[in-house]
C-alpha cells in the first residue's frame, strides 16, 4: 500500500513541478484515480465551498494562472471556479478513457485546456 494522497503531498509531486504538471496527461495514475474521485463530489457540493476538494482546486487555480501568464486571477469560486471545475473533470475522464481503451487523441495543454476544443478520439492499432 502506497502512500496516502494528501494535499501536501500533491504539492509536493505535481504543484511544485508548475502548471504543465497539473495537466491530465502529466499526472500519474494514482493522482488521476485521486483527482477523479475528489471531482465526483461536485454535483453534491453546490452551495457548500468548504467542502471542494483541495488538490483539484488547487490543480485548476495552478493553470488557471499559467493561462493568464503568471498574473493575479479573480473569479467567483462558486461559479466560475466550479465550471472550470467541471472542465477539469472532463479532461481527466478523458484522460482516463486514452489510458484505459487505447485512444489516441490531442491531450490538453496549457493553451488548449478550459476552451471548449472538440476533441476527436481514434483507437490506435
Amino acid at each position: 500500500m502506497g502512500k496516502k494522497l494528501t494535499k501536501s503531498r500533491f504539492k509536493k509531486e505535481v504543484l511544485d513541478y508548475g502548471a504543465e504538471a497539473c495537466l491530465p496527461a502529466n499526472l500519474s495514475d494514482e493522482w488521476i484515480r485521486h483527482l477523479d474521485d475528489e471531482l465526483k463530489s461536485l454535483d453534491s457540493i453546490i452551495g457548500a465551498e468548504d467542502e471542494i476538494q483541495p488538490c483539484a482546486m488547487l490543480a485548476v487555480v495552478k493553470i488557471l494562472h499559467a493561462k493568464n501568464g503568471g498574473g493575479s486571477i479573480f473569479m467567483d469560486i462558486m461559479t466560475e471556479l466550479y465550471q472550470k471545475l467541471k472542465e477539469y473533470r472532463i479532461e481527466i475522464a478523458l484522460e482516463t478513457v486514452r489510458r484505459r481503451a487505447e485512444k489516441k487523441y490531442e491531450v490538453a495543454t496549457i493553451d488548449t485546456i478550459f476552451t471548449n476544443r472538440s476533441v476527436v478520439c481514434v483507437k490506435t492499432q
